[in-house]
């Protein structure tokens, strides 16, 4: 059983050191972090596969080693192909375009591959606030939808959707690509990569926000006017928008443990970082998180 293992992990790590010098044959520059965590993700992940079947015959341990070489191929081809891209069109883009692209890219990548174990604990995790979100678009699109498609969208009336206005969270990309198709991700980077010269979000799209699940700040943002003349003519329609501000800080707001967190701290414990981590980089979240333990929560 001990020499099934110790030879499986031989040959795995052999294959990741043999395939390693492939990267100093690529410019420092395409050589990126999401890159390098999805490789070592990879190897875990093999190394977690053995550990779990000790006493491995040698004919399923190369083929682990081959499978593992095939792995890190189709990694290294994945992480090259955006790079081709973002090399040329990076200098074009803004500083905003950039942190969303990084984060996006990174999420997209881990994702890509996790085991599906994993991935299913995190939409686990998100599972209420997905809920949370469906009762949020009946709500909106029951009162507001008439009212903010023609003010915001069709005569640019309202403020949503500004250039480069939106706070999007970590948890909001990580949540949006959870939920969406590996094409629809692909729209995003694209889109990323153009220059945007309009007032408008880069985000809005012929038919609306590209998004599947749009960050939260854009969800829960309605314009005065708006809120005025529905409210007055809907006054109960007021105490329900309450209720969902008050729920959505039951995700977002750090006075105590909540998902938008918990999906930050996931990703750091992996080895990750992006400046879109606002739960663990902004001071005044930061200081809202430091007065947990003070028992004064607002709710």
């Amino acid at each position: 059983r001990f020499k099934g293992e110790k030879l499986c992990r031989y040959l795995i790590f052999f294959v990741w050191t043999a395939g390693s010098p492939v990267n100093f044959l690529l410019p420092v520059q395409r050589i990126n972090r999401s890159a390098i965590h999805a490789e070592v993700l990879i190897l875990k992940n093999y190394l977690q596969l053995i550990h779990r079947f000790p006493g491995l015959h040698i004919t399923v341990c190369l083929g682990l080693a081959i499978l593992l070489a095939a792995d890190l191929l189709q990694a290294r081809l994945a992480a090259l192909g955006p790079a081709v891209v973002a090399e040329s069109s990076r200098k074009k883009m803004s500083s905003y375009q950039k942190e969303q692209t990084d984060a996006l890219s990174m999420v997209h990548q881990y994702l890509a591959n996790v085991f599906p174990a994993e991935r299913r604990e995190l939409e686990s995790l998100v599972a209420d606030y997905l809920l949370f979100r469906k009762d949020i678009d009946i709500f909106l699109s029951g009162h507001f939808g008439e009212i903010c498609t023609q003010n915001c969208y069709q005569n640019n009336i309202s403020a949503c959707c500004s250039r480069e206005g939106i706070v999007t969270f970590f948890a909001d990309v990580l949540i949006n690509v959870l939920v969406s198709q590996k094409n629809e991700i692909e729209v995003l980077l694209k889109v990323l990569q153009r220059p945007n010269n309009g007032y408008k979000c880069i985000y809005l799209g012929e038919n609306g926000c590209l998004w599947r699940v749009k960050p939260i700040v854009c969800e829960m943002f309605l314009c005065e006017p708006a809120k005025k003349k529905i409210f007055i003519e809907k006054p109960w329609a007021r105490d329900k928008w309450d209720e969902l501000n008050k729920r959505k800080k039951m995700f977002t707001w750090p006075d105590r443990p909540v998902l938008f967190d918990v999906l930050e701290k996931y990703f750091m414990d992996a080895g990750y970082s992006s400046s879109l981590m606002y739960m663990h980089n902004s001071p005044g979240l930061l200081r809202v998180k430091r007065g947990q333990g003070s028992g004064s929560h607002k709710r």
